[in-house]
């Protein structure tokens, strides 16, 4: 899979935590809080995170996890982690025959029971 191709999905996965637990709100912007992998929570756009995420044509983290943690009409922030999982291939992801790494957590409920640090 392209680089491009993994953004698109990455974008979706991002559009379906924001739309799937807020139901109807389209806020103006969407923040990626980034976990994992050597990042503690840092704050960044949208697609930097995606560049980050991709590893390679061949090589996936197996797990990314996604949930939302705030969202108002203005900004939506996204908890965003890649598993510590050894990467492998797209038929080692999550779903590989549907979403591949990206696993939806729901809201700050569940992303905290997941595991997210306070």
């Amino acid at each position: 899979m392209d680089r491009q191709a993994f953004e698109d999905r990455f974008l979706a996965a991002v559009d379906a935590a924001v739309s799937g637990a807020t139901g109807v709100l389209k806020p103006k912007r969407v923040t990626i809080e980034l976990h994992g992998r050597g990042y503690g929570g840092v704050a960044m756009a949208v697609d930097r995170a995606a560049k980050i995420l991709y590893l390679g044509p061949e090589t996936f983290y197996r797990i990314i996890d996604l949930g939302l943690l705030d969202a108002n009409e203005d900004e939506a922030k996204v908890f965003v982690r890649a598993s510590g999982h050894a990467p492998g291939p797209w038929s080692a992801t999550w779903d590989p025959n549907g979403s591949g790494p990206f696993k939806q957590l729901g809201r700050r409920e569940d992303v905290q029971s997941a595991g997210r640090p306070e």
